[in-house]
């Protein structure tokens, strides 16, 4: 893919769709949201693919943990439905593509998981990124990034001490430019699989190691000093199981 121009589409308008969007301009890389504001549909994304995209990276859906308990359905439709629908018209037009996933594909019980652990959270948002991991996990255009809470400052550690099923966890953020990054790299060297980047000790990272038919590392995301330092409480989540006290603090 070097020596072919790069031409990026972005489904889904957000927050990091809006951070990936600037860095990948920086970077020279053509990109363009499938709409701009509020929700695209089908045929917003018919009309887009028409113009030669050769990158599509899927980043919308509900990602509210609390909201994929309480409404089962509506968020089925989203994450699931719509998403299959839209990887599908993507397959067609031979278009490589970066589906973003979720640590809480994991229940936070095992002491370490990789890219190919069972997936084991019974949460209605792991299950249904679960559907979408095991369906396409095999499709040699299609790349899965398992990424953990994403937020755009210093990172620290997050603690919420609400004793409820989908709120009694630890949020290990990772920062937005490192995700970028992460894309970045995926973009001009791409590799169909599963990636995993997050903080959570419980998550081992593969996109920081070397593979075995790889001569390189594939990717390589900065982390930084001193992540787990400071704790305070949030109302954010994610999918380790306990709440970890305390944690040294450490540098990749």
């Amino acid at each position: 893919m070097h020596g072919k121009q790069k031409k990026v589409l972005l489904i889904g308008n957000g927050f990091l769709s809006k951070k990936i969007s600037a860095f990948l301009g920086r970077k020279k890389i053509v990109n363009i949201f499938c709409k701009n504001k509020g929700y695209f549909s089908i045929n917003n994304l018919k009309r887009k693919i028409k113009t030669n995209y050769n990158f599509a990276i899927i980043l919308f859906g509900k990602t509210s943990i609390k909201y994929c308990e309480q409404f089962k359905s509506e968020s089925f439709k989203i994450n699931v439905k719509k998403t299959i629908e839209v990887i599908e018209i993507l397959k067609k037009e031979n278009i490589k593509i970066i589906y973003i996933s979720s640590d809480i594909v994991f229940s936070g019980k095992k002491k370490l998981y990789y890219h190919n652990s069972k997936q084991d959270n019974n949460l209605q948002y792991g299950l249904q990124k679960t559907i979408i991991e095991n369906r396409y996990k095999n499709d040699k255009n299609f790349c899965i990034l398992r990424l953990s809470k994403i937020i755009d400052s210093s990172p620290n550690f997050f603690i919420r001490n609400e004793n409820t099923k989908y709120e009694s966890k630890i949020c290990a953020p990772i920062l937005s430019k490192d995700v970028c990054l992460i894309i970045y790299k995926i973009i001009n060297n791409f590799s169909p699989g599963i990636f995993q980047y997050s903080t959570s000790p419980l998550v081992f990272n593969d996109v920081l190691i070397k593979r075995k038919n790889k001569k390189k590392k594939v990717f390589f995301p900065r982390m930084y000093n001193n992540i787990f330092k400071n704790y305070k409480k949030t109302f954010e989540n994610t999918s380790s199981g306990k709440i970890i006290k305390k944690i040294k603090n450490y540098e990749l």
